[in-house]
C-alpha cells in the first residue's frame, strides 16, 4: 500500500461500492478486499451532460498489469459496458477532486498546491501512512460547503529534462482552471491551500490573471485568499539543490526560487498588491525547525546533511513577521513535514477554522460589487415588456403569461443581440449560392432534413457574415415550415463571440440566451420548469403562496405587490440548473415543439470543444415531444470533423477561391517590384490560404518584405527565393503571429510590448502624436525623469516625429497599422485576432524573455502616465517653475486617468506613486485627496508609508471629495466604503468633516428607500430642514440628484454603510454620542439630521434625543416633522422597517418633544399594526411626552385618542 492511484472515467452514477466492483471487474487479478477507496467525487467536467466520477485508492497487492509495466505512471483497462475505459495514474496531473457536495450547499473550491519535487496526495499525507489524507479525509467534515481538489503537475527534480520555468507552470494551472469552469459566469469561489513552489505558482498565475483577459480575470476576481505554507516572498535556500541539479535542464526554475534571485521579490511586489486591492485573505504559515540538506553518498542523494531553514520566517510571511501575526501561523515542523498532518494532529483545526475565515471573505469582483450584477433592462434583454403587475395565480403555472415573464426576466440573456448586430452585412448577391446551390445542400436540409448542419471554415472565411445571412433571410421560414408540423414552433441563435462578454461566448451564456428565446416565442413553455423551480426555490414558492393566501384572506387588490411577491435573482440560476431547464425542454412529453437553432462559431466557446460538439449531437437525439434541428459554423477543428464529419454541410472557403484571387490581383499592382515572381505563386496561395483573407494578406506582406531584401528582382532567381519563403510560412494564424515575434530584433521588442499593450487596453483611438508620447514616457521611473522626457517630446523636429511615426509598423512586425479617419492619424491592431494573442496570459513573457519576469507596467500603466503628463504639462513652462502646477482636465480626460490608474493597480499590484509624488496637483487635488476620492488604494498606502501621519494631520474634505467622486462615477460605492474604513483607521478627524457627514445624511434621505431612486414622499420631508452644506434652502425640484439617480438596492445599502464607516470616525461607544451632544458651533446635531437607517446607531452610541438643534428642536421633533410633510406629498406616511424601527429607538431612549405637533398618531399606529410591528413600547414609554415647558400645550385630548386607539387595537 505505499501507492496512491487515481482512477477515472468511472461512470457518473456508480456509488463507493459501485466502484469498487467495476475497478475489481476491469483490473485483472484482483478483488475488492484488494481494493481501498479514499475517495469518490464528480470529475471536473462542467459542461458535461453526463459527467464521470474519480476516485483515490490505495491496493494490497500491486497486480501483474501494473507491476510489471514500472516505469509508467498511467495504464488504461477497458471496462465493459462503458464507452471509455478506465485509466488508473499515479501522476495525477491536472485536477482531482476529493469530495462531493450537494449543488445547494457548494459556495467554495479550495484547490490544493504541493511543491517542489512533491507528489499532488503524498505531500499532504504523513510518512509512513498512506491511509490517512488530512484535506481529503478530516477538511470536508468540517467545512461542509466546500469541495476540495488536488492540482498535478511535473515537479522531479533529479532526472528531470524539463527545462519549463516558473510562467511556464503557471500559465498550466491557469489553463486548468479555465478547463475547470472558473472563468464562467456563475463559477464557485476560490480559495487555495498552496506549500513551496506551488505557492510560487499560484502567485505567478495571480500577476498573469490579473493582467490578462476577460476570462482570466473572471477567474482572479472569484478568488477569495488562500493559505501559504513556506512559500518564499524573498528567495529560499536552494544551494544544495542546485547541487545536486548539476547541469540539468531545470536548473533555471531552482536558480529563480533562490534567495539570491531578482524574480521571487519582483513577484512578490506585484503579488502583494493584486491581493490587497482585491481584499484576499492569505495565512502565512512559516516552519520553525531545520531541514536537512541533501548530501551525495553511495551514488546517491539524500536529505542527511547537516539542518537549515529553507524558508525563514520573514520569507514566509513576506516580511510580515514578527510584526503581523494575526495573518501567521507557526508550524513546529521542516519544511517538507509542515504539511504533512496526522489525523491526531491539533493543526488541522486551527487550519480549518483559518480557512473558514477565508469562506467567509467576499471577494469584490471586476464590476466592484460582491459578485452583484446589474439587472438588463428587460427590452433591451429580451425584445419585449415584462409585465409582472398580473394578478399571480395559486400555482405558479396556472398563469403563463405571468410565470413566463417571471422565467424572462431571472433568465436575464444581456446583450442577447449585440454580437448579431456587430458582424457585417454581406455584400449585395453574395452567399445567394447557399440557397441556391443544389451541391450545398442547404435548402435541402431546411426542408426536409433532420439533425445537424455544419458550416465550416477557417478564421476570416466569412463563416459569421454567412450565419448572418441565413438568420435574416426569408427563405429559411418559408423552408422550415413543411418540417414544423407542431403549432409550437421555435426559432432561436447564439452567436459565440470569444472577443465579446463572458455572457457571449460561455456555456452559460447560451443556456440563458436560448430558454429565453424559447420562452419568449412559446410562453406556455414554462409549464416544463415549473418543477425545477419548485425544487430549487422551496422557501421562495412557500413565502409567495403565503402571501397570496394572505392576500386572498384580505381581500387585497393591489397588483404592485405581485412582482415582489415572487422574483428569482438572476445569479440564483446556476449553470447547473440552466441546463436542468433546457433538459426539461428536450425531454418533456406535455407537448409538440420544433426547435431550429442557428449556433455561430462553436470554436469560439470559452470551454472544451469536446463539450460543445457532445452537447448538440444529445440536443437532436432525444427521443421526446420535441424536435429539433441544427444549423451551425465553427473552424474546422480535429474535434469537430470526428463528431460531424457524417453530417450534412459545406466547408465555406471552398467557394471563395475567385475572390482571394481578386484580393491578390488588387494588391500586386503593375510595376510592383517583383511583380512577376509573386503572381507565380497565386495558384499556391489560393490553394493553402483555405478562403483566410487575413493569413493572404500576411503572407503577401511577408513575400513582399523578401522582396525588398533581395539581390535580385530577377524572376529566374526571385521566384524559388520566395516560393521556398511561402513554405516555411506557418498556417495557423497564432503560430503566424509567434513567428513575427520570435523574429523581432531585441531593440524593438519594448516599445512593441508598450504599443501593443496600450492599444488593447485603450478604451478609444490611440492617435499616432499619442503614441509616441506614450512610447517616450514608457520608459521613466519618477516624475522628474518622466518631465524631461515630455519636455524633449514636445521639442522634437516634426520630420523626426514622422520618421519614428512610419517606423511603427516595422517595430511591431506589421501587427499594428497606421489609419487616417480624414481628421487625425491612428493606430490599429491588424485584425482582432492579434486582440487575442496579445491578451493571452504567456504574451509578455515570450515577447519579452527573461525581461517579461520583472516587467510590472502594463498598458494601463502606460496610459496612465500619459494622461496625467499630456493634460499637465503640454504647452507649459516647467523648467524653471519651483511650485507644483494645478492639472485641469476635461471631464473625459479626467474619467480615462481614474480608469487607467485604478485598472494599473488591480492588474499590476503596483501604484504609480514613483510618478505621481513629485508631479503636479491632480484634479486641484493634493495627491492624498485624489487617491483617496478615487479608490487608489495602492496609492494611499505607499503615501502612508512614506508618513504614517499624512491622513491623521488632514484637516478637512476627504468625506465630500469622495461624494464628488461618487457624484461623478469616478469610484463606486464599495470602493469609497473601504476608503472610509482606511482613511478612519488612520485617524481622519472626522468630527473636522461635520458639513461633510450632513452632506451625507442629505444624500442618503435623497436617494430613497431599498425599493429605488428617490422619490417626492421621501425626499419633501427633508428638504425643509436639512440642506446640503454650504446652500440656500432647497425644493425637491432643485435638489441636486446623482448623476446615476437609478440606485438599486445594493448601491443603496452600500451608501448607507459608507456613512456608517465614517462616523466611526467619532468615537466609539458613549464617545460618538458626546461628539453628537457638542457639534461645531452652529451645527445640528447628528442625530436631529439622520436619516432612519442610522438613528439607531447614533442613539446606541449614545447620542442624546433631547438635545436641542438651533431651531429649538429635539430629534423627535425633526423625525415626526419629517413624517408630516412626507404625509402631505404623498397623502400617506411613510412606515417602512427603517422608519418603524427608527421611531421606537427615539422613544425607547426617552425621546420627547419639544414644539408643537399636529400629528397624526393613530394612522402611525395603524399603519405600524398593519405590518405586523408590535407597538406596545407606545404605551409602556407614555408616548407621546413634551418638555416641561411644553406639556400644557400638548393636546391631552390627543394623547387620549391614541392611547385608547392603542388599547382597542390590543
Amino acid at each position: 500500500m505505499s501507492k496512491v492511484y487515481r482512477a477515472t472515467n468511472l461512470p457518473g452514477h456508480v456509488d463507493r461500492l459501485g466502484a469498487l466492483e467495476l475497478l475489481a471487474r476491469c483490473i485483472p487479478d484482483i478483488t475488492l478486499d484488494d481494493i481501498q477507496l479514499g475517495s469518490l467525487a464528480t470529475t471536473i467536467e462542467p459542461w458535461a451532460l453526463n459527467p464521470t466520477k474519480t476516485a483515490t485508492l490505495t491496493l494490497k497487492t500491486v497486480p501483474a498489469a501494473i507491476s510489471e509495466d514500472e516505469n509508467s505512471t498511467e495504464w488504461v483497462f477497458p471496462a465493459a459496458g462503458l464507452i471509455r475505459p478506465v485509466v488508473l495514474d499515479t501522476h495525477f496531473y491536472g485536477l482531482t477532486p476529493l469530495n462531493e457536495v450537494e449543488e445547494t450547499v457548494h459556495t467554495d473550491d479550495c484547490i490544493a498546491i504541493s511543491g517542489l519535487a512533491s507528489h499532488p496526495v503524498g505531500s499532504w499525507q504523513p510518512r509512513g501512512q498512506r491511509s490517512f489524507m488530512w484535506i481529503r479525509d478530516s477538511l470536508p467534515a468540517r467545512l461542509p460547503g466546500v469541495r476540495f481538489l488536488l492540482y498535478g503537475y511535473d515537479s522531479r527534480l533529479a532526472g528531470s529534462k524539463s527545462f519549463q520555468v516558473i510562467p511556464d507552470l503557471a500559465l498550466s494551472l491557469i489553463n486548468e482552471l479555465r478547463a475547470g469552469g472558473w472563468g464562467s459566469q456563475s463559477p464557485k469561489s476560490l480559495l487555495f491551500l498552496a506549500h513551496s513552489l506551488g505557492g510560487v505558482i499560484l502567485k505567478q498565475a495571480m500577476v498573469m490573471l490579473a493582467g490578462s483577459g476577460e476570462i482570466e480575470r473572471q477567474i482572479i476576481s472569484g478568488i477569495k485568499g488562500g493559505v501559504l505554507f513556506g512559500v518564499p516572498s524573498m528567495g529560499m535556500e536552494v544551494s544544495d539543490i542546485c547541487q545536486m541539479l548539476g547541469e540539468q535542464p531545470n536548473r533555471a526554475l531552482v536558480d529563480n526560487l533562490s534567495s539570491r534571485s531578482d524574480y521571487i521579490p519582483a513577484l512578490e511586489k506585484q503579488f502583494e498588491g493584486i491581493s490587497y486591492v482585491r481584499d484576499m485573505v492569505l495565512i502565512w504559515a512559516y516552519e520553525t525547525e531545520q531541514t536537512p540538506t541533501l548530501l551525495h553518498s553511495n551514488g546517491h542523494w539524500s536529505r542527511s546533511g547537516p539542518g537549515s531553514v529553507m524558508v525563514s520566517p520573514e520569507s514566509a510571511t513576506g516580511g510580515r513577521y514578527p510584526f503581523h501575526l494575526g495573518y501567521s501561523l507557526q508550524i513546529n515542523h521542516d519544511h517538507s513535514n509542515m504539511v504533512k498532518f496526522k489525523s491526531s494532529d491539533r493543526e488541522i483545526q486551527i487550519l480549518a477554522l483559518r480557512i473558514q475565515e477565508i469562506v467567509q471573505n467576499s471577494p469584490v469582483d471586476e464590476k466592484g460589487k460582491n459578485g452583484t450584477t446589474q439587472q438588463p433592462n428587460s427590452r433591451a434583454a429580451h425584445g419585449l415588456v415584462i409585465d409582472l403587475k398580473s394578478a399571480a395565480p395559486k400555482d405558479l403555472a396556472d398563469d403563463v403569461a405571468w410565470f413566463s415573464a417571471v422565467l424572462l426576466k431571472s433568465f436575464a440573456a444581456p446583450q442577447r443581440n449585440e454580437r448579431l448586430e456587430q458582424i457585417d452585412k454581406n455584400a449585395d448577391h453574395t452567399f445567394d449560392w447557399a440557397f441556391e446551390d443544389p451541391s450545398i445542400g442547404l435548402s435541402s436540409w431546411l426542408l426536409k432534413g433532420e439533425g445537424i448542419f455544419w458550416i465550416s471554415g477557417k478564421p476570416g472565411s466569412g463563416k459569421s457574415t454567412m450565419l448572418k445571412f441565413v438568420w435574416n433571410d426569408d427563405r429559411v421560414a418559408q423552408l422550415l415550415d413543411s418540417w414544423e408540423a407542431s403549432e409550437n414552433k421555435v426559432i432561436a441563435n447564439f452567436f459565440f463571440h470569444h472577443r465579446g462578454t463572458l455572457a457571449q461566448k460561455s456555456f452559460e451564456g447560451l443556456l440563458r440566451s436560448v430558454l429565453s428565446q424559447i420562452l419568449q416565442a412559446q410562453p406556455k413553455t414554462c409549464v416544463f420548469f415549473r418543477e425545477i423551480v419548485e425544487a430549487t426555490f422551496p422557501k421562495l414558492v412557500a413565502r409567495w403562496k403565503l402571501r397570496e393566501k394572505r392576500k386572498k384572506a384580505s381581500k387585497s387588490q393591489d397588483p404592485d405587490s405581485d412582482a415582489e411577491n415572487f422574483e428569482i435573482p438572476t445569479d440564483a440560476w446556476t449553470q447547473r440548473l440552466l441546463k436542468d431547464c433546457l433538459k426539461a425542454v428536450m425531454l418533456q412529453d406535455k407537448m409538440d415543439v420544433d426547435i431550429f437553432f442557428l449556433f455561430d462559431a462553436l470554436d469560439e466557446y470559452d470551454g472544451p470543444t469536446e463539450f460543445i460538439a457532445d452537447f448538440l449531437k444529445q440536443l437532436v437525439n432525444t427521443t421526446s415531444r420535441t424536435r429539433v434541428k441544427i444549423l451551425f459554423s465553427s473552424r474546422p477543428w480535429k474535434i469537430f470533423q470526428d463528431e460531424f464529419k457524417s453530417c450534412p454541410g459545406f466547408e465555406i472557403h471552398k467557394h471563395t477561391g475567385n475572390d482571394i484571387r481578386q484580393y491578390m490581383l488588387n494588391f500586386i499592382t503593375p510595376g510592383i517590384l517583383g511583380e512577376e515572381a509573386l503572381l507565380e505563386l497565386t495558384e499556391d496561395i489560393v490553394r493553402r490560404s483555405q478562403g483566410v483573407f487575413l493569413w493572404v494578406k500576411l503572407v503577401l506582406q511577408e513575400l513582399v518584405l523578401a522582396v525588398s531584401l533581395s539581390d535580385s528582382t530577377d524572376s529566374q532567381i526571385l521566384g524559388p527565393k520566395l516560393r521556398e519563403k511561402l513554405k516555411r510560412l506557418p498556417d495557423q494564424l497564432d503560430d503566424f503571429y509567434d513567428a513575427i515575434i520570435e523574429r523581432l530584433p531585441d531593440i524593438y521588442r519594448w516599445e512593441t510590448y508598450v504599443l501593443l499593450e496600450s492599444l488593447i487596453r485603450s478604451r478609444g483611438k490611440v492617435l499616432t502624436l499619442d503614441a509616441l508620447e506614450i512610447l517616450a514616457l514608457s520608459r521613466a521611473t519618477t516624475a522628474k525623469e518622466a518631465t524631461r522626457i515630455f519636455k524633449k517630446e514636445m521639442q522634437e523636429d516634426a520630420s523626426m516625429k514622422e520618421l519614428r511615426i512610419q517606423n511603427i509598423k516595422t517595430i511591431s512586425g506589421g501587427l499594428i497599422e497606421l489609419l487616417d479617419d480624414g481628421e487625425f492619424r491612428y493606430l490599429q491592431l491588424m485584425h482582432q485576432t492579434v486582440y487575442e494573442f496579445v491578451e493571452r496570459p504567456q504574451f509578455r513573457h515570450s515577447l519579452l524573455g527573461l525581461r517579461g519576469k520583472t516587467t510590472i507596467k502594463n498598458g494601463h500603466s502606460f496610459l496612465c502616465i500619459w494622461y496625467f503628463y499630456q493634460n499637465g504639462w503640454r504647452n507649459q513652462e516647467i523648467a524653471n517653475n519651483e511650485a507644483k502646477s494645478s492639472i485641469v482636465f476635461s471631464y473625459q480626460d479626467e474619467t480615462e486617468l481614474v480608469f487607467h490608474a485604478k485598472e494599473a493597480e488591480r492588474t499590476t499590484g503596483i501604484s504609480q506613486h514613483s510618478i505621481f509624488a513629485s508631479g503636479p496637483v491632480i484634479l486641484g487635488w493634493p495627491l492624498l485627496m485624489f487617491a483617496i476620492s478615487i479608490g487608489l488604494r495602492l496609492l494611499v498606502r505607499d503615501i502612508l508609508r512614506e508618513n504614517a501621519d499624512a491622513i491623521a494631520q488632514w484637516d478637512s474634505g476627504l468625506l465630500p471629495a469622495m461624494v464628488h467622486s461618487l457624484e461623478r462615477n469616478f469610484c463606486k460605492p464599495i470602493e469609497a466604503i473601504q476608503m472610509t474604513s482606511v482613511i478612519v483607521k488612520n485617524g481622519y478627524r472626522v468630527r473636522e468633516d461635520w458639513d461633510g457627514i450632513l452632506d451625507l445624511f442629505y444624500r442618503i434621505w435623497q436617494k430613497g428607500t431599498k425599493s429605488g431612486p428617490a422619490s417626492t414622499s421621501l425626499t419633501a420631508p427633508i428638504v425643509g430642514s436639512l440642506r446640503a452644506p454650504n446652500t440656500e434652502p432647497l425644493t425637491y425640484e432643485s435638489a441636486p440628484r446623482s448623476s446615476n439617480t437609478e440606485l438599486n438596492g445594493m448601491e443603496w445599502e452600500n451608501y448607507v454603510a459608507f456613512v456608517s464607516e465614517a462616523l466611526k470616525g467619532l468615537g466609539d461607544d458613549g464617545s460618538l454620542g458626546r461628539v453628537g451632544n457638542n457639534p461645531p458651533n452652529g451645527k445640528s446635531p447628528l442625530l436631529h439630521r439622520s436619516p432612519p437607517e442610522l438613528v439607531s446607531k447614533l442613539l446606541m452610541s449614545g447620542a442624546d434625543p433631547n438635545i436641542l438643534d438651533p431651531t429649538g428642536s429635539t430629534a423627535l421633533d425633526t423625525f415626526l416633522d419629517s413624517l408630516s410633510l412626507m404625509s402631505s406629498k404623498s397623502g400617506k406616511l411613510r412606515t417602512d422597517k427603517a422608519v418603524y424601527d427608527a421611531f421606537k429607538s427615539l422613544i425607547t431612549h426617552g425621546a420627547i418633544l419639544e414644539m408643537q405637533q399636529v400629528f397624526p398618531f393613530d394612522s402611525l399606529a395603524d399603519s405600524f399594526k398593519e405590518l405586523s410591528y408590535p407597538i406596545d413600547f407606545i404605551k409602556e414609554y407614555g408616548f407621546p411626552k413634551w418638555s416641561k415647558e411644553n406639556q400644557e400645550v400638548a393636546s391631552s385630548q390627543e394623547i387620549a385618542t391614541l392611547q385608547r386607539h392603542h388599547c382597542h387595537k390590543k
